[in-house]
């Protein structure tokens, strides 16, 4: 197991009356990529300006290596951060904004600071721009200037403030695994704000999703898409469909619901697995995500949970969303609820069609909460 790089202890962090952030408690290892993930105004960014120095705790602390760093100022913190506008110096020659760092920490040696100039650029691919100025480059290459000039002097942790957010899409792509190989070459502590789901599924060892100043889940981006803590997570990740449901019969190793008008659906459950019990009559969300549902044939009386592992229901295509290599559909169900479903191009349903459509028993799960706030994850199909 890695060292700890980073520990949060309780942090809580007040704007007058306002909680930003409450009582976070977060272990990050050395040489992870980690991820701070929420909406706007979920405190992930906050708290990566605490880490910073930016910001002080109101109460709480925060551990770099084992050491509290809470009184310590920005300036003596061995991190760096990268800002979401890059923060070059438009005065400055490409190689000056990155020898920055160097030059304001002390260093006069001009042979050395030439030398890790040169190995900072050649980390990002930009040796033959070091005469030119920020104005002259792309945006792609802007950050790409800034993070070499974080990287100098080679911190502990790296913070970037959802760097990737003001590039196209297509640069982004390409920006995303430029980090990753960064990060690798460098085996330095990465530590991301995003507001951007697939950008943290994708880049992220681990991440933690934020809401309204709390932690909702940590963990690996495959278990916080496929196994949700909470509603809010299950929502916030992904494209996803949650059906309100009642339970309405219990077995050893599922539950049936039923979602109104005769949608009655199999859903796994192992006890063995959970502090928390089910019964009868309790309301529950059924989930599902789009790319698990596809289309079975036209309108038929089976529809419902079947013994076969297959849980079919008839709708109404609401709809059709052609996007290249998939389509997206909004299916209406009889109870007026309504299925984001996630098909390959090929398929062919129009505006109005009737169809039946289902999903593997395995491929679904749910998830009980007293309140959307503070729910509990009851059963997972998939482990």
């Amino acid at each position: 197991m890695s060292a700890l790089c980073i520990q949060t202890k309780d942090v809580t962090k007040k704007f007058g009356e306002n909680v930003a952030l409450s009582n976070i408690n977060l272990s990050i290892e050395e040489g992870e990529f980690f991820s701070f993930l929420g909406p706007s105004g979920c405190g992930k960014t906050t708290l990566l300006r605490i880490i910073a120095g930016f910001e002080s705790l109101t109460s709480g602390s925060l551990l770099i290596d084992g050491q509290d760093v809470s009184k310590i100022p920005a300036h003596k913190r061995p991190v760096n951060m990268v800002f979401q506008n890059y923060a070059l110096f438009p005065h400055l020659t490409i190689a000056d904004n990155v020898a920055f760092g160097l030059v304001a920490r002390g260093n006069k040696d001009k042979n050395d600071i030439r030398t890790k100039v040169t190995e900072a650029l050649q980390l990002v691919r930009l040796e033959q721009f070091a005469s030119r100025y920020p104005q002259q480059l792309s945006g792609g290459q802007q950050q790409r200037v800034a993070l070499a000039r974080a990287v100098i002097n080679r911190p502990r942790v790296l913070l970037l403030d959802e760097p990737l957010s003001a590039l196209d899409p297509q640069i982004r792509e390409q920006m995303q695994e430029e980090l990753k190989s960064l990060q690798r070459a460098l085996n330095l502590t990465f530590i991301m704000v995003t507001h951007d789901q697939s950008e943290a599924l994708a880049m992220s060892h681990r991440l933690a999703v934020f809401s309204a100043g709390r932690i909702e889940q940590i963990g690996q981006p495959r278990d916080v898409y496929e196994k949700p803590a909470s509603v809010f997570v299950a929502r916030f990740i992904g494209q996803t469909n949650l059906l309100e449901a009642t339970v309405k019969e219990i077995g050893r190793d599922f539950i049936l619901v039923d979602c109104g008008q005769e949608n009655l659906f199999r859903i796994p459950c192992d006890d063995t697995k959970t502090d928390a019990k089910i019964q009868l009559n309790d309301s529950v969300f059924l989930y599902v995500k789009p790319q698990a549902i596809r289309f079975v044939g036209t309108k038929s009386p089976s529809s419902g949970s079947g013994g076969d592992g297959i849980n079919a229901f008839d709708a109404v295509v609401e709809s059709a969303s052609y996007q290249g290599h998939t389509t997206e559909y909004v299916l209406k169900m009889k109870n007026d609820c309504r299925l984001k479903v996630v098909a390959a191009g090929l398929e062919c349903k129009s505006e109005g069609d009737t169809v039946q459509a289902a999903f593997d028993i395995l491929d679904c799960s749910f998830l009980k909460a007293a309140s959307e706030k503070e729910p509990v994850a009851l059963a997972y199909a998939k482990v």
